[in-house]
């Protein structure tokens, strides 16, 4: 254990092949020590392994953000790509063509006018990338 003005915790220190190697393990509060000595006994058994506990620990990490922004990809809404991809492209355009891309999006419900058809009073119309359910 080691102790600062900041915090107490658990640290795992070995030197394997002359180079020090030093891990955190965690906050005394948080880990009890049967756990830390545990945790300690899996990160010497790394090391013997010729495992450098850190680049374990990076990798790991790496896997689980990477795991994270997959994620992210696969839920990431129509309307967020559609905004971002106006908001980059409108400078370009003309009005007509912004609104035209306005219109694209717009949600169920929407209603419009038929002037020829009284008797219907208003409609609804759907953009054409939004939903229909």
């Amino acid at each position: 254990m080691r102790a600062t003005v900041r915090a107490r915790s658990y640290i795992f220190q070995r030197k394997p092949a002359g180079k020090q190697v030093r891990v955190t393990i965690g906050d005394c509060a948080s880990w009890g020590i049967d756990q830390a000595r545990a945790e300690a006994k899996r990160l010497s058994i790394l090391i013997d392994q010729g495992i450098d506990p850190r680049q374990e620990k990076a990798e790991r990490l790496r896997a689980l953000d990477s795991s994270w922004r997959e994620q992210e990809r696969a839920t990431v809404a129509l309307a967020t790509v559609w905004e971002a991809y106006t908001a980059a492209r409108a400078q370009d355009w003309s009005e007509a063509h912004r609104r035209d891309h306005e219109q694209a999006m717009t949600a169920p419900g929407w209603q419009i006018d038929r002037k020829r058809n009284t008797k219907a009073g208003r409609s609804i119309r759907y953009g054409i990338c939004a939903s229909r359910n």
